[in-house]
């Protein structure tokens, strides 16, 4: 069960459910993560890669994005769901499918709900996908992989709306 799940991405790797996922997933991650703290990073980022929609170094899917600032505004990066290695990818592209049409991106937060003002749903009406970005340039104290699996009305009003998340959370959300 373990090898179906680390080879995932892989054409020949058997479909698991969605508890043995989780199991899997529980084992796996830590271990991702040490690999990947001793790793060495691609040279050039996404200048020389392009913007990669799955982690450079596990091909894992993105679990959220994380706005950054820079200058007088915010770069994006993602977050891998499995390893957490953070990646440079462009702000106007969907991570599911490539979309980059501004049109059809919206970006939806949550109105009147201060403690959640930083936590952003970014869809895609294209595949109907979507990803929660936390925005560090509204609350620099957030932690990206917490206050995703934080928002939980977020993903609970896409779903409703008819987006499917990116990556599932630890929670299946």
């Amino acid at each position: 069960m373990l090898d179906e799940f680390w080879r995932a991405g892989a054409q020949d790797a058997a479909p698991l459910t969605e508890a043995e996922a989780l199991i899997a997933w529980t084992f796996l991650q830590p271990y991702a993560e040490v690999l990947a703290d001793r790793t060495a990073r691609p040279d050039g980022g996404a200048e020389v890669h392009g913007t990669p929609p799955l982690c450079p170094l596990c091909a894992g899917r993105p679990l959220a994005g994380v706005l950054r600032p820079l200058g007088d505004g915010a770069k994006r990066s993602l977050v891998c769901s499995l390893c957490a290695t953070e990646w440079e990818y462009r702000r106007i592209v969907c991570p599911a499918c490539g979309e980059g049409s501004v049109d059809k991106l919206p970006v939806y937060v949550a109105e009147g709900a201060e403690e959640l003002d930083y936590v952003r749903v970014e869809a895609c009406d294209t595949c109907r996908h979507y990803i929660k970005t936390i925005d560090l340039t509204k609350n620099g104290r957030a932690v990206p992989v917490v206050d995703e699996l934080a928002a939980i009305p977020l993903s609970l009003w896409a779903a409703e709306n008819g987006y499917t998340k990116v990556s599932a959370n630890l929670l299946g959300l």
